[in-house]
């Protein structure tokens, strides 16, 4: 088979490395390692000069691993719009797989779209209103269109047969892996680097309104009134959007000397931070998987993270689990792992356990299932 994968996402946004971009990245370079049979070219659609150079990038990792390449260059709301049929792009290609929540309406050969989440219909106030707009148009006929969907966790699957009306048998839960770089290591370099002086709480992902970093301050502030902990709190991520009340709440509760942003970091400086804190805290109002929760787990790191959306079923039994909406539940989760060292002790061992299950190795061979049923 000759196979397209649509890597624009990545092309355009490998500044804001969170969910998707992983998992098109790691998806892309697993299946260069397990298939050798067929035939992948990766597909980018982008005007802008500007995503040029980042879409140069994204392929570069890959050239050497005998993928192809084929460009886009005319604007998508053009192209789109007009219906022009993929293959005046891509040339003739036996299937094309939309990594992000997309298909072309226009090709001759099959498809299969991976549709990450529903959240622009849950929980629309997360995104801005352009791209639900976007989604509301493109999301349900790509669904109904594909041959097949994959998607990344049961929670997400419920939502496209209860909310799109999609048959279960069409949809594929294929869910994240955990790069094999997290593993427990020490590096005092990397907590000299950003200052971190004393025991402490992580956070890692993308600065937005969904993350609940807000609420996880506000617990920390909790403990530090309560329980008098010495730890300070490291949030890891770069700025997403509506991010400025994160920073205010900070000022105003005066824990500025307290909370170390870092910014987006280098991802191999990540498993040190990970193996550092003494609790991974994902308070998060919306996931649809939470890839963080097991790179924290492989790390041997305990974690705290919400009992909503697809957490739970991420996090398995490896995780304290807590109400986001609920900021004496995120403080109370927190202090019970700070509090209790046979916890502490469990919640490694079964972590470690757990997090072993995901790979991406998998990801990809399961994916290649799905390819060989939406052929046929």
């Amino acid at each position: 088979m000759k196979i397209a994968l649509d890597a624009t996402y990545a092309g355009q946004s490998s500044s804001q490395k969170g969910g998707v971009y992983q998992y098109i990245f790691h998806l892309v370079q697993a299946l260069s390692e397990v298939d050798k049979e067929n035939e992948y070219l990766l597909f980018f659609s982008f005007f802008r000069n500007k995503h040029r150079q980042t879409t140069d990038e994204f392929y570069s990792l890959f050239k050497k691993a005998g993928y192809g390449r084929k460009d886009c260059r005319i604007p998508s709301l053009i192209w789109k719009r007009l219906q022009f049929p993929i293959e005046l792009f891509t040339g003739k290609i036996d299937l094309f797989h939309g990594l992000f929540d997309y298909v072309p309406r226009m090709l001759s050969g099959k498809s299969i779209v991976t549709i990450h989440d529903l959240a622009y219909l849950r929980r629309p106030e997360f995104l801005g209103s352009k791209r639900v707009k976007w989604k509301q148009k493109e999301t349900p006929r790509s669904a109904k269109q594909a041959e097949a969907i994959i998607t990344i966790s049961n929670f997400s699957k419920n939502d496209l047969v209860n909310f799109l009306g999609i048959s279960q048998e069409k949809i594929f839960v294929i869910p994240h892996g955990v790069s094999p770089d997290f593993v427990p290591t020490k590096e005092k370099r990397i907590l000299a680097k950003y200052k971190i002086k004393r025991n402490y709480i992580l956070f890692v992902g993308v600065l937005q309104p969904s993350k609940n970093i807000v609420r996880l301050i506000e617990a920390f502030y909790e403990l530090k009134q309560s329980e008098h902990i010495g730890h300070q709190l490291v949030i890891v991520g770069q700025k997403g959007w509506l991010y400025d009340e994160i920073y205010k709440r900070c000022l105003e509760l005066r824990l500025e000397n307290d909370i170390i942003f870092t910014g987006e970091i280098p991802h191999n400086e990540l498993p040190g931070l990970y193996s550092g804190a003494d609790v991974f805290v994902l308070p998060s109002q919306f996931e649809s998987f939470g890839i963080p929760v097991l790179e924290a787990m492989a790390c041997g790191t305990p974690v705290v993270t919400s009992n909503t959306c697809a957490l739970p079923e991420t996090a398995g039994d490896a995780a304290i689990l807590v109400k986001p909406d609920s900021v004496h539940e995120i403080a109370g989760g927190i202090y019970q792992v700070l509090s209790d060292n046979n916890l502490q002790a469990s919640l490694r061992q079964k972590g470690f356990a757990h997090a072993k299950k995901f790979t991406w190795e998998n990801t990809a061979k399961m994916t290649l299932e799905v390819y060989r049923k939406g052929i046929l």
